[in-house]
């Protein structure tokens, strides 16, 4: 329970005990959670409280809200990514959901030295560079930067860029991903600004 004498903040509390109740399978996938005020009577918070720590485990993947329906706890797959090497669009497909992407930014840039070390290019090469806002069912999930080396696809920015990058590579360059290096933070920014 909330302890109003603990040194962490109540909100944090509050996320922790939901977090684990979604971890434990209280609420599985899919299902919709309590309402702020719902919440607020149960811990014995104010609905500000529990809005803080709703926020928080959206922003870390946990959760979803739909406008006028309520809040849903996502698919695990979604926050732990997948077991296999395959597409947004292919894990998207296989829990059911529709993919889709907003083109952000694109561009042929030097690659820097991580950049240089990941994809194992020679200092300053150039990479040609997708981020893209990735969306299930028109949910934002999350921001994905995208690097290959210019010299592989040199008329790459010239394709669709919104459709799967990974069947483009493989139907019309005949490059296939066997691995990739990814981090997956769902940022604030990513909800509020579209």
């Amino acid at each position: 329970m909330i302890d109003p004498y603990s040194t962490e903040p109540l909100y944090y509390q509050l996320k922790e005990i939901l977090r684990k109740n979604i971890l434990a399978g209280v609420w599985k996938a899919g299902d919709k959670i309590p309402t702020e005020k719902e919440l607020s009577e149960t811990f014995g918070v104010s609905t500000a409280v529990v809005r803080q720590a709703v926020s928080l485990l959206v922003n870390e993947g946990f959760l979803v809200k739909r406008q006028g329906k309520g809040t849903f706890v996502t698919d695990t797959r979604v926050r732990q990514g997948p077991r296999k090497l395959s597409s947004f669009s292919e894990e998207m497909a296989a829990m059911g959901l529709k993919a889709s992407s907003i083109v952000l930014e694109k561009g042929i840039k030097q690659a820097d030295e991580k950049i240089c070390r990941a994809l194992r290019l020679q200092p300053e090469a150039k990479v040609i560079m997708v981020k893209r806002l990735r969306l299930a069912n028109d949910e934002p999930l999350g921001i994905q930067t995208f690097y290959i080396p210019e010299y592989m696809v040199p008329d790459f920015l010239q394709n669709d860029l919104t459709q799967s990058l990974y069947k483009l590579l493989e139907t019309k360059y005949k490059i296939v991903i066997k691995s990739r290096s990814e981090e997956r933070r769902v940022r604030k920014e990513c909800r509020s600004r579209w």
